[in-house]
């Protein structure tokens, strides 16, 4: 009967944690986690950085431009799921695809941006950085 009753309570716990991490993530992400990355409940972890402000942005193409953000230092053993978002000074209202996560591993992922006037500059310029939030696991 312990037994039971401590795989109960371990598995209420985990079925919360998860639960709230639904209502922050969305419901379509939480399948995701929860069904395609391996790894057990208390080793979910969360991360949370950005990039140097002003400093990383690539050229690519005609008013495009990437930036390479660095996670490794959150030490995932498999690809998080990864939220972004661009901050900077000014003008990055303006920009195309922050939100978008291009070759995620867990170590890094890439971001493209496009903005009228030419992202590179105003990426440069403005001091645009990629902040995110990266959830996965350690063990």
């Amino acid at each position: 009967y312990n037994e039971y009753k401590s795989y109960l309570s371990s598995s209420i716990k985990m079925m919360m944690k998860t639960l709230i991490l639904c209502v922050i993530l969305g419901v379509g992400l939480c399948f995701e986690v929860s069904s395609q990355y391996p790894g057990k409940e208390p080793c979910l972890s969360t991360c949370a950085g950005g990039s140097k402000p002003g400093t990383g942005w690539v050229r690519y193409g005609d008013g495009h431009c990437y930036v390479d953000v660095d996670i490794a230092s959150c030490g995932f053993i498999s690809t998080p799921v990864i939220t972004t978002s661009l901050n900077g000074v000014s003008r990055h209202w303006d920009a195309m695809g922050p939100s978008a996560v291009y070759a995620p591993s867990k170590n890094s992922f890439r971001v493209y941006v496009q903005a009228n006037g030419g992202s590179y500059s105003l990426a440069t310029a403005n001091k645009w950085y990629i902040q995110f939030l990266a959830v996965g696991y350690l063990c």
